[in-house]
């Protein structure tokens, strides 16, 4: 089951204090994308400090705290599949490539969030096409509209 996901479980029989189950039905219906982000996750939290060689800290709990959060903002949206990774100095990115448009997101160890989008012409990426910016991580619903741009 999805973490941070409601099921509802079906008895089967009771026999004593035991119960067999079934079947779960998850109440919360997510895009294909979201499970793969989910294991990514679970996965960088096993981490350690020191994970890539050159002294970075392992992702903080509230890092990836932050990252599930806005995996559950943008759940609902129809897109590809995310690039989820650490990044050095304690943080996460996540990443969105959709035909020629990119989005990047790098949750910082204080929780905000910085962003970058990028549009590919048959040149390569256009500077003036670029625009970056912050979001704090208490206003995540600000990723919407960049999603939508995707």
């Amino acid at each position: 089951m999805n973490q941070g996901a409601f099921a509802k479980a079906s008895p089967k029989t009771i026999t004593g204090s035991r119960a067999q189950w079934i079947q779960v039905t998850s109440l919360w219906s997510s895009q294909p994308w979201v499970a793969d982000a989910r294991r990514t996750i679970a996965r960088i939290s096993t981490l350690s400090d020191n994970w890539d060689g050159e002294g970075s800290p392992a992702p903080k709990r509230s890092v990836l705290e932050v990252m599930n959060r806005l995996i559950k903002e943008v759940d609902s949206y129809e897109l590809t599949r995310a690039h989820i990774g650490p990044v050095p100095g304690g943080g996460l990115g996540v990443e969105w490539r959709c035909g020629n448009r990119d989005l990047n997101l790098e949750i910082l160890p204080d929780g905000s969030i910085e962003f970058l989008k990028a549009e590919k012409t048959s040149s390569g990426f256009d500077p003036d096409q670029m625009l970056d910016g912050q979001i704090q991580s208490d206003r995540l619903n600000e990723v919407g509209p960049l999603i939508k741009w995707l």
